[in-house]
């Protein structure tokens, strides 16, 4: 049953919402007094603090609210309630947008009396079945005469929501309730307050990190050892996140409802100015699913509520009615389909270590098991990324996307150190910063695109090719053009191109850059100059990862240590701000099934940019299923990323509307960036097994001959040679090498042509097994009643088989068969030219 009467008790304060309009300017005809020359000022009073709570609970939700009542705010109310004064501005709705609204440009302090007296508390709850404490620590935590009356005539297990601002659990109330209330309690808290007491969570690093950060606190810190005796927290992350944990008895669970698509305080940026009341929706929102329920079963439906309702709120911004600015509190609580944002839910795996937060590096993609990475790469390709990626978090800098944690945070660290160091009005040395990947990678494109999203229009990308000096003097001259750019009022985004080149000695550059590094400034001949605001790319050549890099100088021996000391790498190292690691579009190793998304959203991207007439008015890219299957199944692409512009470019593509097979280029051009053979045959790949489709039925039935040698007599029609099979027994044959890649698929594997033996075939569990098996016995049985067959002893000239019942009612020797049938399929495709691989 839902909930009946809603009681909001709290500290309660009047906003006086400050609204001024533009001065005006003197015409030389106007006669006006110069007062009018002024802004013109209006107030406006709204109840703020609890008040303004349960207006927007009332709104949220069916039950009555109760709790706050002899507040008058057209009368004077100086000695009874305090007043916030809120300084209103006209903003772009968003970034860029000619649309305006109105919202809060400042808080302008507190007015009237410091000791301003509680309102009175409602002097019995019995009826109310939610009770809702509003706590931002002005008082009201420490005058039990506020709370203690509703809290002891409470019913019993009635759900209470306690949203608490710092010092966290401090006070009588908090005490009040950890200690009697400890199941039916609700705790709403912010990351930010955590932090501030020294809670270290990461933050627009990744949701991952952040999520494990914060859990592994919760288990470990002593800080936060008085959340243990409280049933339910939710601490939340601005408007795009919100960590919902519930301790049950010894152990706790937690589940991150987030925003994939966006990063803490992400979707504020957008929004110039800020509202007030952006917690309350979140609050109004958990109120209305404990008030649909009178649970906590649904609180993750009401956080995705109200990371919608905040941001609407936030969108919208005050709404003037009557000359007087009103919340927008029908968009705040309407229905969420009118926010299609997509809104990701899921468990965050525990950490047992004690020491490390993350040992295992988490990945929310890798938890996803059941999404199977191919289908999402194909609809990334042919969707969009945002319409594809559901629940798996993603970084996105302008043109460039990402799905690999690694490289999100990354790029998400060093966006952090471009903006805090392009916000900086003296700056004396560039922001240096390191980067590094395989030949092709994007390693340029990529810390590009994240500098435009920090600076965009101001940022002039230089390159220059360390590896093709000749001398120190092309650097001083190089040097020299970057500070020219500066002059000329731009930051430069400097790449120096294989900086790790050898010159006179392994890493023989490194000792020429340390000096504008660390001052700023470099001499030419007598003169010094200084370099001014840029930064510094310096892109790895000869090695893939900062690690293997930075590994030179600690590697096991002293004398290895010592060359890349004397080499000045440490040195080196030491100036660096941050770095990435690019991994691009091919596999980093055997274990790193995420590469095909990676590569789809690199091919989404290319599509968009080089193509556009590809993709349709509803952004679908339409791309021919062979070449799609081939450019994300290609094992290699010879040069990176650079290898998939240049088979766009190579393609006739440019009065196509669509992409299909017959663009593609001839196989002696493909050689030069995939093997073509293996391309081809994926593309190819539906035409291929039909091709083979005959030679697999053939060795479909050798086999079975072979395991049913001991079993059959040799007379049996069904034991004949293929070339003397009946066609009848043949196309049973054909039938079952069709159902292989449903099997496969069942299980998320697929199938790819290969060009070298020995392949090592894929080994299934007993789980796979058993699937297939099912699927293979219920495929015989629909062939078989499709002929005519009915129950009864194994007659095929009569069409009678005792088999034809459901695979619950067959004996295990029957099933076996199944078994061994499927467990044979991977050396069958092998013997036809086709490699099984998981999706997944």
């Amino acid at each position: 049953m839902g909930v009946k009467k809603i009681a909001v008790l709290g500290d309660v304060c009047a906003d006086v919402l400050e609204v001024s309009t533009p001065s005006r300017k003197r015409t030389l005809s106007e006669t006006v007094s110069n007062w009018r020359l002024y802004p013109e000022t209006y107030l406006h009073m709204h109840p703020g603090g609890a008040l303004l709570l349960a207006e927007f609970i009332q709104a949220a939700c069916d039950g009555e609210v109760v709790g706050l009542d002899g507040v008058d705010l057209d009368k004077p109310q100086h000695d009874r309630i305090l007043q916030s004064h809120l300084k209103l501005g006209t903003f772009p709705r968003t970034l860029g947008s000619k649309e305006t609204t109105l919202r809060l440009r400042r808080y302008a302090g507190f007015s009237g009396s410091e000791n301003a007296p509680l309102l009175p508390c409602i002097a019995s709850a019995k009826d109310v079945s939610l009770l809702v404490l509003d706590d931002p620590g002005n008082g009201f935590r420490y005058e039990p005469s506020a709370w203690q009356a509703a809290l002891r005539t409470l019913p019993k297990r009635s759900p209470i929501i306690l949203n608490m601002c710092r010092p966290l659990m401090k006070g009588q109330l908090w005490d009040f309730l950890a200690k009697s209330y400890r199941d039916n309690l609700l705790l709403v808290l912010s990351a930010d307050d955590l932090r501030t007491v020294g809670v270290q969570i990461s933050k627009r690093l990744s949701w991952e990190r952040t999520s494990k950060d914060l859990v592994w606190q919760l288990e470990n810190n002593v800080l936060l050892r008085p959340l243990r005796r409280c049933g339910h927290v939710i601490v939340r992350f601005g408007i795009d996140a919100a960590i919902y944990t519930r301790n049950t008895g010894k152990t706790s669970l937690s589940q991150l409802c987030f925003d994939p698509s966006s990063v803490e305080d992400g979707f504020a940026e957008t929004m110039p100015g800020t509202m007030p009341g952006l917690t309350y929706a979140l609050v109004a929102s958990l109120a209305a699913a404990i008030d649909r329920t009178g649970n906590f079963e649904e609180l993750t439906s009401g956080i995705h509520a109200g990371i919608r309702g905040a941001r609407a709120l936030l969108r919208t911004g005050f709404k003037v009615e009557n000359a007087a600015p009103r919340y927008p509190i029908p968009e705040i609580f309407s229905p969420a389909d009118s926010d299609k944002t997509r809104l990701g839910c899921v468990e965050i795996s525990l950490t047992k270590s004690g020491k490390d937060a993350d040992p295992d590096f988490w990945r929310i993609l890798d938890q996803l098991s059941e999404k199977r990475l191919e289908e999402i790469a194909f609809r990334i390709v042919r969707q969009g990324v945002e319409r594809s990626l559901g629940e798996v978090p993603s970084g996105r800098f302008r043109h460039l996307h990402t799905v690999d944690r690694a490289e999100i945070e990354h790029f998400r660290a060093i966006q952090n150190l471009m903006r805090e160091y392009v916000s900086r009005e003296k700056t004396k040395r560039p922001l240096c910063i390191a980067v590094f990947g395989p030949p092709g990678a994007g390693k340029s494109f990529g810390v590009a695109e994240v500098a435009e999203t920090v600076a965009p229009g101001k940022v002039r990308m230089i390159e220059f090719n360390v590896s093709q000096f000749d001398s120190p003097d092309d650097l001083i001259d190089a040097l020299h053009k970057v500070r020219d750019s500066v002059l000329e009022g731009q930051i430069p985004l400097v790449f120096f191109d294989e900086f790790d080149s050898a010159y006179g000695g392994k890493l023989g550059w490194l000792k020429y850059f340390l000096a504008p590094m660390q001052d700023g400034r470099f001499r030419d001949g007598e003169s010094i100059h200084p370099i001014g605001k840029s930064i510094f790319v310096f892109a790895g050549g000869t090695r893939d990862s900062f690690e293997a890099f930075s590994a030179d100088g600690v590697p096991g021996t002293a004398e290895s240590a010592g060359w890349f000391r004397d080499a000045k790498g440490t040195d080196f190292v030491s100036r660096l701000r941050g770095f990435v690691d690019v991994l691009g579009p091919n596999p980093r190793d055997e274990k790193d099934k995420v590469f095909i998304v990676r590569r789809a959203m690199l091919l989404r991207s290319l599509l968009e940019r080089l193509t556009p007439q590809l993709v349709d008015d509803e952004d679908y890219a339409r791309v021919d299923p062979g070449v799609l299957r081939a450019l994300i199944h290609v094992p290699d692409y010879r040069h990176g990323i650079r290898s998939m512009e240049a088979i766009l470019d190579m393609s006739s593509l440019s009065n196509a509307l669509s992409f299909e097979q017959a663009a593609l280029p001839p196989a002696n051009q493909l050689r030069l960036h995939v093997d073509p053979e293996i391309f081809e045959r994926l593309v190819l790949q539906d035409a291929s097994f039909g091709a083979v489709r005959e030679q697999l039925a053939q060795a479909i039935h050798e086999r079975f001959v072979r395991d049913q040698a001991g079993n059959r007599p040799q007379s049996d029609e069904a034991m004949q040679p293929w070339d003397e099979l009946l066609e009848t027994y043949k196309e049973a044959n054909r039938r079952q090498a069709d159902h292989i890649p449903e099997k496969l698929k069942a299980i998320s594997c697929s199938f790819t042509p290969f060009t070298q033996q020995p392949v090592s075939p894929i080994n299934f569990s007993k789980k796979e097994i058993e699937i297939m098996a099912r699927m293979e016995h219920d495929r015989w049985v629909r062939e078989r009643l499709e002929e005519g067959y009915t129950p009864g002893p194994r007659n095929p000239l009569k069409k009678t088989s005792p088999y034809l019942g459901p695979w619950e009612a067959l004996d295990d020797k029957v099933k076996e068969f199944d078994r061994n049938t499927v467990r044979a399929i991977p050396d069958l495709m092998t013997s036809v030219g086709f490699r099984i691989y998981r999706l997944s």
